[in-house]
């Protein structure tokens, strides 16, 4: 196994599943309810929620803080960078230090 495992969160029952980064994603399955984890199926959109959040692009990442979008990112990245933008953008500054 190379890199460190990734936990991903199982789209049926929500338990915690840990995945080697070197399994086959469409062979993934969880340790509960043996579900897969990842299913490629079409994501389905809400068009007035799109339209209110400005959504042109999927995926789309947003951080809320007390109900607010204070951040946006679209484009796929790993959780790396997923971690490290929400900690940029992070609630534990005012909303005028937080960088777009």
């Amino acid at each position: 196994m190379t890199g460190s495992t990734i936990h991903v969160v199982c789209p049926s029952c929500s338990a915690i599943n840990r995945v080697p980064p070197d399994r086959p994603a469409r062979q993934a399955k969880c340790g509960s309810c043996h579900q897969p984890l990842f299913q490629g199926a079409p994501v389905k959109t809400d068009a007035t929620l799109a339209a209110r959040y400005e959504i042109r692009s999927i995926p789309m990442l947003m951080l809320f803080v007390g109900g607010n979008p204070v951040a946006r990112r679209a484009g796929a990245s790993d959780t790396r960078g997923i971690v490290s933008w929400a900690r940029t953008h992070g609630s534990d500054k005012p909303p005028s230090a937080r960088p777009n």
